[in-house]
């Protein structure tokens, strides 16, 4: 019976060293590839490391293709949703979950069924609106759409769920709670890293809220 329960564990492990490694190695190429001279991520056989490392593709992305000012276009337009979704979605998600008003629940099931419209399906109808309200090319084109989503009023209801209603009471009672198409691969590469690497360290960082907060009230309704 141990014999078994080991070789399963040893077959457990060697599926996610498997699944690790998969996932690991194009990451790890697309920085190496980032770090090729020019023309050299396109030899065949294929090369995994550089012949010699050079960063002139990100000296490149920063000079000729102006990353940086979209690196700033996209923090704006980042922090500015994240604020103004945080507001919203807090107060509709803890609304859907805590407060007694009527209709409280014909209202959540049709957002939840709002969750099966693909994106694709509201592009052009959003893009028209917001050509209309002459937002086109504007942050606020970009920030306006992300404001209050569905997905994200789920998460928060789910949060609030979790919230205990007497804690809630006390709390009032206490008054305390009332641009340009690149053909260059080692230049794609290293603005690959540039985009991906922030992305991946935050989550690493935040991994554990991220799950805590998709869990939170799950098992209530």
């Amino acid at each position: 019976m141990k014999g078994e329960r080991r070789i399963q564990q040893v077959l457990l492990h060697a599926a996610l060293l498997a699944g690790a490694v998969a996932t690991l190695v194009p990451l790890v190429w697309m920085v190496s590839a980032s770090l090729m001279p020019t023309g050299q991520a396109n030899t065949y056989p294929p090369r995994f490391f550089p012949s010699r490392v050079t960063f002139e593709h990100y000296a490149e992305l920063f000079t000729r293709l102006s990353l940086g000012r979209y690196l700033f276009n996209s923090t704006v337009v980042a922090v500015s949703a994240t604020l103004c979704s945080l507001l919203f979605n807090s107060m509709a998600g803890y609304a859907l979950a805590k407060l007694q008003f009527r209709g409280r629940g014909p209202v959540y099931r049709v957002l939840l069924a709002g969750l099966v419209v693909p994106a694709q399906v509201t592009m052009l109808p959003l893009f028209l609106l917001l050509r209309a309200m002459g937002l086109v090319n504007t942050y606020a084109g970009a920030i306006v759409p992300a404001m209050a989503t569905i997905f994200g009023i789920f998460l928060i209801r789910q949060y609030a769920l979790s919230i205990p209603d007497d804690l809630l009471d006390a709390a009032r009672l206490d008054g305390n709670l009332v641009g340009e198409h690149v053909k260059d691969t080692e230049l794609m590469m290293a603005g690959s890293v540039l985009t991906v690497l922030p992305v991946v360290v935050l989550f690493i960082l935040l991994q554990r809220h991220y799950v805590e907060g998709i869990m939170a009230g799950s098992a209530k309704g």
